[in-house]
């Protein structure tokens, strides 16, 4: 199974840099994004939690093969999944 890992950086109290990588997983061939944000809703949650800016997780959605989407179209279809949580 493909998997994509993804460099981050997070600016924790006192100014501390944290380095680390997160993964997601495999894109399936007809999924959507909306499918995909729903069905990987706590992993996406997960890496948030650890610091990452949407801008750098719309970039790693791109790099999973979902094309250009902008920060906000990434920041509402989680939001609209938490919802249906």
């Amino acid at each position: 199974m493909l998997s994509i890992c993804y460099p981050f950086v997070s600016f924790r109290m006192k100014k501390t840099r944290t380095t680390g990588l997160f993964t997601l997983p495999a894109r399936k061939s007809d999924q959507t994004l909306r499918g995909f944000i729903r069905l990987h809703l706590k992993i996406f949650e997960e890496i948030l939690d650890a610091g990452v800016s949407y801008a750098s997780l719309a970039k790693a959605v791109r790099a999973a093969g979902f094309g250009e989407r902008s920060v906000v179209s990434l920041r509402g279809y989680l939001q609209g999944a938490q919802a249906c949580t």
